[in-house]
């Protein structure tokens, strides 16, 4: 036999072997494949069905929680801006000059005499420190407003307070005068 007479029947097992092959593989139920597939298909949808219903409850609590802050962050700015307005009010107050009372004495002016000036002037300075302390001034604040030291700001502050203290137990209130 030659080259070409044993040739023949290798070629014909060959496409015999494919062909089975071949047969092989269409006799498995293709869908079967395509089933699998689908299902995990399906799964990572529902999966993403279920991130995407979270991520809006998510959004929903946040948007929640942002209405809230600023529904905070305007009482906040309201609550400061009423603030503001008092204290200008205070400042305006404190600012304004007020005319000291004059009583005509037998001597002359009462108000002429250095007790009563200092007395006037006392006074004017403990309405004034009462007036930026209920504005909540920081003392030392105050004290430079009114070209004082602070210990006297906060001695006229407590004199204040114990004045405010006693007159809510019925006690007299004491005079607030600047001893120089």
């Amino acid at each position: 036999m030659s080259a070409l007479g044993w040739a023949a029947p290798v070629v014909d097992a060959a496409l015999l072997a494919l062909l089975v092959l071949v047969l092989q593989r269409l006799g498995r139920d293709p869908g079967i494949a395509w089933r699998e597939r689908e299902s995990a298909l399906r799964a990572i949808f529902d999966d993403l069905r279920g991130l995407v219903a979270q991520a809006e409850g998510l959004a929903r609590d946040l948007d929640d929680k942002l209405a809230a802050r600023a529904q905070q962050l305007r009482r906040l700015a309201e609550e400061t801006a009423a603030a503001a307005r008092a204290c200008e009010a205070s400042h305006a107050a404190v600012a304004a000059p007020t005319a000291p009372e004059h009583v005509p004495t037998a001597w002359g002016n009462a108000a002429d005499t250095p007790a009563a000036r200092d007395q006037a002037s006392g006074d004017d300075l403990a309405a004034r420190v009462r007036a930026l302390a209920r504005a909540s001034l920081a003392v030392e604040d105050i004290a430079r407003r009114l070209d004082v030291s602070a210990a006297e700001v906060r001695l006229l502050i407590a004199i204040d307070d114990t004045a405010a203290n006693g007159a809510a137990h019925g006690a007299p209130a004491p005079a607030l005068s600047r001893q120089e």
